[in-house]
């Protein structure tokens, strides 16, 4: 929904249509404002990933398995985004699956977040909640 907007904002601006262009760009502001984690959130996902199956032992549970166990009434790309923004703000961590082939690949395409880096040449890849990491930064 908010990358809809978004192009719709861009094309308006590109007609011309600034003022409408800023009403929507407004707006995504509050939105997304109001679409992040807290930290009590946060603390809930991580109830949920520990009781969620790790993989091997690692600590590590894939992102659709917590989205899955938390039984939520939002997308999972939703979810994903929620997940990317706590991350990036130092709420929870989250890591890659390095070892694809040896883990369910319908989990792993499940879970996949996909971030651009800064520059665009480069993608950060995470598959999973990593619990152990957020437990050691004192997330959990």
């Amino acid at each position: 929904m908010i990358k809809k907007l978004t192009d719709i904002a861009n094309k308006l601006d590109k007609l011309g249509k600034y003022k409408f262009a800023d009403e929507i760009d407004s707006i995504l502001r509050e939105a997304t404002e109001e679409m992040v984690l807290n930290e009590y959130a946060v603390e809930k996902i991580l109830a949920a990933a520990a009781k969620t199956e790790s993989w091997a032992s690692s600590g590590k549970v894939f992102i659709s398995d917590v989205h899955k166990t938390m039984d939520l009434k939002m997308s999972m790309e939703h979810f994903k985004w929620l997940l990317l923004d706590a991350h990036q703000r130092g709420l929870l961590t989250l890591s890659r699956a390095d070892m694809v082939a040896a883990m369910p690949l319908d989990k792993v395409q499940e879970s996949e977040i996909r971030y651009p880096l800064p520059g665009g040449t480069v993608e950060a890849v995470f598959n999973f909640i990593d619990l152990l990491k957020s437990k050691k930064q004192g997330k959990y």
